[in-house]
């Protein structure tokens, strides 16, 4: 009798099994967890400001700001900018160095024409903030000149100014629901 009654249960510890190593395997797919370390990923999106710095009607100091911003949802629409520039050179100052400058000159320019403005004043002391986010690479081309001592050129890139206060409560629920199906999508990926 007792033989019997192990041949009978047999199928059904046999289902038993078969359905938990499905549903393990069928999670295992959908909540499989990331890899401890993580892919890279190159930064192109930076946050940029330029603070100039003003006392009794006179610029005393400059600061330019660059920080990555993977996660900023404050920005307008991206357009893609060509700007003409021009910058002095330096005697002895390397190509990539003047590169640099060039590139970072464009950006403090694009800022003071496009960005986001704020100013503050405190005991007679004025800080005019400009700011805004761009995508990477920025491409600089060359433009023939005849002018020794002037590098003129034109700087490409994709530029965002930053939207006004009011609306960056509005940006970041729109951001977090567009991380939100973002995510859900993954699952099925």
């Amino acid at each position: 009798m007792l033989l019997g009654n192990v041949t009978k249960n047999m199928p059904l510890f046999s289902n038993f099994y078969h359905f938990l190593f499905s549903s393990a395997l069928i999670l295992g797919i959908f909540i499989w967890p990331k890899p401890l370390i993580a892919e890279h990923t190159p930064i192109t999106t930076y946050y940029i400001r330029y603070d100039i710095k003003s006392s009794n009607h006179r610029i005393t100091d400059e600061n330019f700001l660059m920080i990555p911003a993977e996660n900023e949802f404050r920005m307008e629409n991206f357009s893609q900018i060509a700007l003409p520039c021009v910058i002095s050179m330096t005697p002895g100052e390397s190509k990539t160095d003047t590169l640099q400058r060039a590139k970072k000159e464009a950006l403090k320019r694009i800022l003071n024409e496009k960005g986001l403005q704020s100013v503050k004043t405190k005991n007679g002391v004025t800080i005019i903030s400009y700011e805004g986010v761009i995508v990477t690479p920025i491409r600089i081309s060359q433009i023939p000149d005849n002018k020794p001592t002037l590098f003129s050129y034109i700087a490409h890139f994709k530029y965002s100014p930053m939207a006004f206060p009011d609306r960056w409560q509005g940006l970041k629920i729109r951001a977090a629901i567009k991380e939100k199906l973002h995510n859900f999508l993954q699952l099925f990926h």
